[in-house]
This record gives structure tokens, sequence and C-alpha cells, in this order.
């Protein structure tokens, strides 16, 4: 398999690609599922509500109105995810396209969530103030922001933070992820990120290595637009 420039790409590539996209279809699936069995049993309370009326019981208003409002609560969110879903799915269409980075990683973290969630943390995303269009790979871009928050997440306490933001630095696009905690630069996880990286033409820095830790990416030749 080759990139748009000729230069064949390491099976790493489309291994941990496939890893990636697993992880985060994964991820979603649960949450679709959490989705669907509140519905169910909310289904169950409005066959007991009928069968309790058809036996005499008074149909309570209060009770059918509560399990109106969960359906439309997990209907929502269902929705939300799917779109979300899709759009992350789309992101693997074309090698390079115009994207908008902080759609991207806002809809990337919302996906990743329940990782922190999982842990009793908090995974969070502060936009660039102005919008970032920029011309380059957007599933590569989020699968290394994936991988650096796995990182972050390994050894996090609870209701800690790990905190994900992008911005302007001067002709160029800086995306950082901020540990509460240090990282071990020599995390055989990190030689993936570099790999990934040096397919985006970007850079990859973490500092400090011996506290509270950020990996930050700049995207050396990726303009912000206007």
């Amino acid at each position: 398999m080759s990139d748009e420039s000729g230069h064949k790409r390491p099976e790493i590539m489309l291994d941990t690609g496939l890893a990636f996209f697993g992880a985060v279809v994964a991820s979603v699936s649960h949450e679709m599922n959490n989705v669907v069995s509140i519905v169910d049993q909310t289904a169950g309370l409005l066959d007991d509500l009928i069968a309790g009326e058809k036996h005499g019981v008074p149909l309570s208003i209060e009770r059918l109105e509560e399990a109106v409002k969960s359906v439309q609560r997990q209907t929502g969110r269902g929705l939300a995810l799917v779109k979300r879903l899709n759009r992350f799915a789309h992101s693997a269409d074309e090698n390079l396209i115009e994207f908008d980075i902080n759609e991207a990683l806002e809809n990337l973290t919302a996906l990743t969530e329940r990782l922190a969630n999982l842990k009793r943390a908090a995974l969070t995303f502060t936009p660039a103030p102005e919008e970032l269009l920029l011309r380059g790979n957007p599933f590569f871009l989020q699968q290394t922001v994936f991988t650096a928050v796995k990182i972050a997440l390994t050894d996090i306490d609870r209701e800690q933070t790990v905190a994900v933001s992008c911005r302007r630095d001067g002709d160029a696009v800086a995306v950082e992820l901020v540990s509460p905690h240090p990282l071990d630069p020599a995390d055989s996880r990190f030689e993936g990120l570099r790999t990934i990286v040096a397919h985006m033409d970007a850079d990859l820095q973490l500092e400090p290595a011996g506290g509270p830790a950020t990996i930050r990416l700049t995207l050396r030749n990726a303009t912000p637009a206007p």
C-alpha cells in the first residue's frame, strides 16, 4: 500500500489503523447497547402499565410521562452517537482532504469519553477559538490523539483529567494533550505514535518526561485557513 507521494506505508499503519478503528467502534457499540437496554426496559415498564390498566389498575400519567421522557432521552443519545460514529467512519474515506480540526477532535474526544469514564476520570477538549481548516489526513490525526489519550489514561487516578486542545502555532497547528501524571518516553506505544506522525509530516514532542506531561503534535505543513 502506498500513499499519494508513492512511498510505501509499513504494514504497521494498516494494523494499527484497523485496531484504532475497531476500538472506537467497540466503545460506541457498548454505549449503543446501553441505549437499547434502557429503551427495552422502558418498553417493559410501558407493557406493565398497559397490563395493569386492563386489570383495573388506574394508569399513572406521571409514570407514563417519565417513561416517554426516558425513551426520548435515549433515542436522542443514540442518534447523536450514530451521527458521531458516521462522521468518524468517513474520516477514513480519503488520504488527503481539507477538514475542520476542531470538529474532528471534538468528535473523537466525545467518542472516546467512555474510556475515561471507565477509570472514573475525565477527558476534555478545548477547541481553537477560530475555525482551523487543514489539508491533511484526519484519520491519522485522530489515531494519534486516540493513542495518546490511551497512554495518558493508563495510570490515571479517579477524578483526574486528561485535557486535549488545539491552537494556532505560527503557520502551523499545535495539538496538545496534557496528562495529570508523568509519561514514560520509553513506552513502546510512543513508537507507534512516531510511526503515524512520520506519515503526517508533523513533529511529536513529550515534555517534560519527569512530571505531569504534555504530548504536543505540531502539524508543520498544515496552514490554517484565514
